[in-house]
């Protein structure tokens, strides 16, 4: 429950009655075994208890399509840094003119 920031969004979800989990075999019956686990290890309701990109490549049902020598990784395509820094009303006002100029 800590990964919703949202108190009311967190609020109805206690509210929801406990559901025991479906077993994924159960659904889908002729699927790999090594891909349910691996399902199972993505579709977690907590996202911090996801699993990573780089080790579901690592996975055993993805283990043809991985090799590790050649696998690129993204970078962010945008860094919000600045963001995070808090700015006076004057510094505002000149990052907002410096962004302007950056476009004319």
């Amino acid at each position: 429950m800590g990964a919703i920031g949202a108190e009311r969004v967190r609020a109805y979800v206690q509210s929801l009655p406990p559901r025991p989990p479906v077993p994924w075999e159960s659904l889908y019956g002729d699927a790999e075994p090594a891909a349910l686990a691996l399902l199972g290890r993505m579709l977690r309701f907590d996202p911090r208890e996801r699993v990573g990109v780089a080790e579901a490549l690592r996975h055993p049902f993805l283990a043809k399509y991985h090799d590790p020598e050649d696998e690129p990784e993204c970078v962010p395509a945008f860094d919000f840094a600045f963001e995070r820094r808090p700015l006076g009303k004057e510094e505002l006002k000149a990052a907002i003119v410096a962004e302007i100029a950056d476009f004319h």
